[in-house]
């Protein structure tokens, strides 16, 4: 699996996004894999800045691991999971973009503006509608 994700820093800086979580309003944290909350997480990824914008920033990831909860409730991680999989989780509950994990050298505020995903059955971009978010507060 691989991701290709674009968005926006609101201060120009090195950055890190390692992880994009997923849930819904009954979700009780939006940064730990539950019923209403799974994740994906980048194993290697590189990110790029644009040349004329350098709040946007463009990721590669290689190894993209569905992160879940299991029915323990411990976390899980699967690199055995496709496109297909992940949007059906997020239409079956709901979920919408909740929160990212990641490196930053200054506090900024980041949104995810497109991603792509994929596998071995193809690809699939999110839908505007699948990338509705709040800006994400990074704290150093």
């Amino acid at each position: 699996m691989r991701a290709y994700i674009s968005g926006k820093i609101s201060t120009k800086q090195d950055f890190v996004l390692q992880n994009i979580w997923f849930a819904n309003e009954e979700a009780e944290d939006t940064d730990i894999p539950s019923e209403n909350c799974v994740g994906i997480e980048a194993e290697n990824f590189e990110t790029m800045f644009d040349d004329d914008d350098p709040t946007i920033f463009h990721c590669r990831w290689k190894g993209v691991f569905l992160v879940t909860a299991d029915e323990d409730g411990e976390e899980t991680y699967t690199d055995d999971w496709t496109a297909a999989d992940l949007v059906s989780l997020i239409n079956e509950k709901n979920l919408t973009i909740r929160n990212l994990s990641g490196f930053v050298d200054e506090d900024t505020n980041v949104v995810i503006t497109a991603i792509k995903l994929e596998d071995e059955e193809g690809e699939f971009e999110f839908s505007e509608e699948m990338l509705e978010m709040e800006p994400v507060e990074f704290y150093v």
